[in-house]
């Protein structure tokens, strides 16, 4: 699915109205506009599109994979009773190769 959409078009404004629906976004949030130096991808080139699509699935699949994790290292914590403890005293900062827990 994640391959297909990145490959049809990625559409921000379906993804929030998604989000909005689910209420993970509050009504009447407004997308941000687009950085002046990255290309609209409407006016790229075939190659140069398949290219920043296949950039964006190699993120999307880090970002899916992360969030396994760290959602099993939750899971582990809340299981031997440490998760209150962390959550409540600590901030998590994940770096590319460590994960920095901070009191």
């Amino acid at each position: 699915m994640l391959v297909n959409m990145i490959r049809d078009g990625y559409c921000k404004k379906e993804r929030l109205n998604k989000q909005i629906e689910m209420g993970i976004m509050p009504a009447g949030t407004q997308l941000a506009e687009r950085m002046w130096f990255l290309p609209d991808p409407i006016v790229l080139a075939p190659a140069a599109k398949a290219t920043l699509g296949k950039k964006m699935e190699l993120y999307a699949g880090m970002v899916e994979n992360l969030d396994y994790h760290i959602g099993r290292l939750i899971n582990y914590l809340k299981e031997i009773g440490e998760y209150e403890i962390l959550s409540s005293s600590s901030l998590v900062i994940t770096e590319p190769k460590e994960m920095i827990f901070l009191k």
